[in-house]
């Protein structure tokens, strides 16, 4: 996905839908361009800073 198409709601779709395609000893990367903003974990608070508020958190892509 470039620029416009790649919303929050896009991007999250479309790991959803990789993951669930996803066969044993298949491999998913995902890769990050950009500043990013760091800002306190929100629960179950396993790390000191993670990303929210219309941002993708780690805890959204893990299932």
């Amino acid at each position: 996905m470039l620029n416009k198409q790649a919303t929050r709601k896009n991007i999250i779709n479309a790991w959803r839908k990789m993951v669930k395609q996803a066969q044993p000893g298949d491999t998913l990367i995902l890769t990050y361009s950009g500043h990013g903003s760091q800002i306190n974990d929100i629960y179950p608070f396993d790390e000191k800073l993670d990303f929210y508020e219309g941002y993708i958190i780690d805890d959204e892509l893990t299932f």
